[in-house]
């Protein structure tokens, strides 16, 4: 069988990930449309002016995500990030395309560490239990209809235009431009993927042919708030104070490593970017004013 030119749908082309990965595509000279519309009441047919466009690929992207919010609105965290999934298999089934599907962490406070795909999933906030419905989904229609999907497990993503309500930004802001460094607990620790080794890894799913498969994503090391506060403020040259509420979150989850080894195997790349190197690409970013 002939092998088809790369032609990719992306699927919340103008938030943080998507941003990105319009870029990157378009350097690598790959042909991408940009979905970026948000839809209250998501159905099949918003993608169906896509049918005869020869896509090869989408890439998901839209969700609500913001844990906190999603408590107070489970339902419509349910029904938009379901609902929006549903959409995108359904036009993966018509077109043929294989779908990338961002996920997100799923497997609570670990029994282990590092954490692979194997490892049992505990949902402990509306916002997962949205992403651990849509995969159930992603796996019926994978199942039944033969749609090739690729799962992202997706652990933290940093990188430059981020939002400020993640951890990373908000304290690169507080490094740069405030008194004090306010932050909640010190303690836990998150594995973090640069934006541009998680696109390096998308990019090596699409020239796969994958089926079925769930991956872990992240970078397979670990650190506290406490230390990416001090490597900030070490790459920054600050010594501010560091204020912290002592706040824990329900069900706070005090470490989390990803065993990587099954999406380098899959998509033939490797963790590029050093945290301190990221995180001084993030800076730089912020000094020059970029968004």
């Amino acid at each position: 069988m002939e092998k088809r030119s790369l032609k990719i749908l992306v699927v919340g082309a103008n938030g943080f990930v998507g941003k990105h990965l319009m870029k990157t595509l378009g350097k690598n000279n790959i042909q991408a449309i940009a979905f970026t519309e948000y839809h209250e009441t998501w159905h099949a047919d918003i993608f169906n002016p896509y049918l005869e466009i020869g896509i090869t690929h989408v890439v998901h992207l839209i969700a609500k995500s913001f844990v906190p919010d999603s408590w107070d609105n489970p339902e419509k965290y349910i029904q938009t990030n379901l609902n929006s999934t549903v959409s995108v298999l359904e036009f993966c089934r018509k077109s043929e395309a294989g779908l990338i599907f961002m996920s997100s962490y799923m497997y609570g406070i670990p029994q282990h560490l590092p954490i692979n795909e194997q490892h049992p999933v505990s949902v402990l906030n509306p916002y997962a239990l949205s992403k651990y419905l849509s995969e159930k989904t992603c796996i019926f229609f994978a199942t039944n209809y033969k749609v090739s999907v690729s799962i992202l497990r997706v652990f933290n993503i940093y990188g430059p235009g981020q939002k400020s309500s993640f951890l990373i930004p908000h304290i690169i802001n507080e490094v740069l431009h405030k008194n004090e460094i306010h932050v909640k607990d010190l303690k836990p620790r998150r594995d973090y993927i640069y934006i541009d080794d998680f696109i390096s890894f998308i990019l090596g799913l699409m020239n796969k042919q994958i089926g079925l498969e769930i991956f872990n994503i992240g970078s397979g090391v670990s650190y506290s708030v406490s230390e990416i506060i001090q490597i900030i403020q070490g790459i920054a040259k600050t010594d501010k104070a560091v204020i912290s509420s002592m706040e824990t979150r329900p069900n706070e989850i005090m470490d989390i490593k990803a065993d990587i080894s099954k999406i380098e195997l899959f998509s033939g790349s490797r963790i590029t970017t050093e945290f301190k190197e990221g995180l001084e690409k993030c800076i730089q970013d912020v000094l020059s004013g970029s968004e």
